[in-house]
């Protein structure tokens, strides 16, 4: 986390977070860790002191090639007192553990993510009013969605993400990671159904959504999305156009002509039978998606931003372009995160109204346009190009009473206006 202690000193301190040059052992610390590890790449949280931190960073790895990237801190504490963090950093300190929270979350963040209760993660200013009970049930869902559209390699999945998949409970996700620790990876997804607690309805729910990858897999589509049970009609339709599971499995997706006849076939048996006309185009539908094999992630979202350097402040000026991302969404507009320790201002009037479904949720990213800097009072106001200097050129105003207590960076989390 940023407030990390290294080499015995804090990054904070009793240094005013948002001035001043790093603690130049702190920078000289990092050094000799990012050369001695090959270090390639630093995550700094985005917790109290970070713009220290990223500054401390950018100094020592200046000129190596080395980049940071920000990552949210929400929910990193509460991991690092679990019982899933005891089971998994039994010898590692409370701090050192939430540093390797995030390390993780780069590399593989719904893995790391479903550690977390869901309430942790900051989801709304208002999270605290709504009954509990029906908050956590709908954050589950939403967890099991995300884990659902990803799908998981079963062989090096944690116990932890295994409970997020549809139709297993948290003693099935147990047993079958203690399986793979104690007879090796799993070749078949047929293999599953000799998993105790694994009976054929929980593989009938599960099975789709557990993948084998690589060279582990002794049958190519237990790689893809396509569901056991529709494998031998899914290879047939699949040698009718030419395209071998394998190369299926590899993450090559269907050319326009292939993805076409699948679907023309599909239409000529849901004429011949009625009755099946849902089940062959949702298949038809499945082979020729690009995201059928391979990690998903790759297509749905960004990867995450990196820097070379921190900015502050004062390296703002009006008409700036900065990549930004959302971190919370309030009735009057967005704050932003552009980098600099200080969560932006993006006001509605801001954004055009075509862009404010894409814009006006959290972790959203954006280019924006800096408006205004306010030192003295440390608030940025940018804008969407679009609408950069439309209106009198400056973002409202805001009183001090429209800020939580906590300033910008105090509104962690966000919900959907």
């Amino acid at each position: 986390p940023s407030s990390q202690r290294l080499g015995g000193r804090g990054l904070g301190g009793k240094q005013d977070p948002d001035s001043g040059p790093p603690p130049p052992d702190t920078v000289a610390r990092l050094r000799e860790l990012v050369r001695a590890h090959g270090v390639v790449l630093v995550a700094v949280g985005d917790g109290k002191g970070t713009a220290l931190a990223q500054r401390a960073v950018s100094e020592a790895v200046r000129g190596s090639g080395v980049r940071f990237t920000v990552i949210p801190e929400a929910g990193a504490s509460a991991y690092s007192a679990s019982p899933v963090a005891d089971a998994e950093l039994p010898h590692v300190g409370v701090a050192e553990r939430g540093a390797v929270s995030l390390a993780r979350r780069v590399l593989d963040p719904l893995s790391e993510l479903v550690k977390v209760p869901p309430s942790a993660l900051g989801v709304g200013l208002y999270q605290k009013d709504l009954k509990q009970k029906l908050l956590e049930k709908a954050l589950a869902a939403t967890v099991e969605d995300a884990v659902a559209d990803v799908g998981v390699d079963v062989n090096r999945a944690s116990a932890a993400l295994l409970g997020a998949v549809a139709g297993l409970s948290a003693r099935q996700a147990a047993a079958i990671r203690a399986r793979v620790e104690e007879q090796g990876p799993f070749t078949s997804r047929e293999e599953l159904r000799g998993v105790p607690g694994i009976g054929p309805k929980a593989f009938e729910n599960a099975a789709g959504f557990l993948r084998i990858a690589g060279t582990e897999a002794r049958e190519p589509l237990d790689a893809t999305r396509v569901h056991p049970e529709a494998y031998a009609t899914a290879r047939k339709e699949l040698a009718a156009v030419g395209v071998s599971p394998s190369s299926l499995a590899a993450g090559q997706g269907l050319d326009q002509g292939a993805a076409s006849e699948l679907r023309k076939r599909a239409d000529d048996r849901a004429r011949r039978d009625p009755s099946a006309a849902a089940e062959a185009r949702s298949l038809a539908a499945l082979l020729a998606d690009p995201l059928v094999a391979g990690d998903p992630r790759r297509l749905m979202a960004e990867p995450p931003a990196l820097r070379e350097r921190a900015l502050t402040l004062a390296d703002l000026r009006a008409g700036m372009r900065l990549p930004a991302a959302v971190r919370n969404v309030t009735p009057f507009g967005a704050f932003v995160d552009v980098g600099v320790g200080h969560d932006a201002l993006l006001h509605r009037s801001r954004v055009a109204p075509e862009e404010v479904a894409g814009v006006m949720v959290v972790g959203a990213r954006a280019e924006v346009v800096v408006e205004e800097v306010d030192l003295e009072r440390k608030r940025v106001g940018v804008a969407m190009p679009s609408r950069a200097g439309v209106g009198g050129g400056a973002s409202p105003k805001l009183e001090r009473s429209d800020f939580p207590s906590g300033g910008l960076t105090g509104m962690a989390g966000g919900f959907k206006k």
